[in-house]
């Protein structure tokens, strides 16, 4: 049953209102934030009630921000590209700090710090999504001859795979993982071993989905090892 048909179907049985859904005013005119999926439930189970609401008073942009921010808790999340793309856009309009940034889309300050970057190195990457934007990191300039011989085989590399691959190389992670897998199935644990600093904020980002006192603890203790107790260890595994 889909997330809809199950909303639906509560109304049907509870004969109760769902959660209040979220609108906003722009000029005379009123724009549903955030319920979309609880809107439709109400047309689809013939509801006659009153539809409880939420009026969020702000900006445009601020009503836009807020609507993400709500759309990503909800129980049909955004997806990671999704958010990331959000976060890149919020960067680029250069209104809030990485936390506040942080906070909306659960994209770690880290990376929020390389899209800045990216925008920084490549003015073109303001046109662009994030999930296009970040091949801009792999291109080369004149002085890329001081650059080690990894370094220099590393973005020859990259500039060959977003060739002959394609964007969806970095769209369609799950698939490009697998395949990574099916060559060699210890890749994984030497990729995340030469990521170890990103691999710490996803995961940290995937505890924070479930549990944002156990996602603030497990970031002290990625800081400061040894005051992580094997309890919260065995918490965070039942995740």
């Amino acid at each position: 049953m889909g997330h809809l048909d199950e909303l639906t179907r509560v109304l049907k049985v509870t004969k109760k209102p769902l959660d209040p859904v979220v609108i906003t005013a722009v000029g005379t005119k009123f724009y549903l934030l955030e319920g979309h999926h609880r809107l439709e439930a109400y047309q689809a189970a013939g509801w006659r009630k009153p539809v409880p609401v939420k009026y969020f008073d702000g900006t445009v942009t601020e009503a836009r921000d807020e609507a993400l921010r709500l759309n990503i808790k909800d129980k049909l999340p955004l997806s990671r590209a999704e958010k990331f793309d959000a976060a890149f856009r919020m960067v680029k309009r250069n209104e809030k700090t990485y936390e506040q940034i942080r906070d909306i889309t659960t994209v770690s300050v880290r990376t929020l710090a390389t899209m800045a970057a990216i925008l920084r190195d490549h003015a073109k990457a303001m046109d662009y999504t994030w999930s296009r934007a970040r091949a801009l990191q792999f291109e080369t300039s004149e002085e890329d001859g001081r650059l080690d011989w990894r370094e220099e085989k590393a973005q020859k590399l990259a500039k060959q795979l977003v060739k002959n691959v394609g964007l969806g190389f970095f769209r369609d992670a799950d698939i490009t993982a697998r395949a990574l897998e099916i060559i060699d199935e210890n890749i994984p644990a030497s990729l995340i071993g030469e990521w170890i600093e990103t691999a710490k904020d996803v995961l940290v980002d995937f505890v924070r989905e479930e549990n944002e006192r156990l996602a603030e603890e497990l970031e002290r203790a990625f800081i400061y090892p040894g005051a992580w107790s094997e309890a919260r260890l065995g918490e965070a595994e039942d995740l």
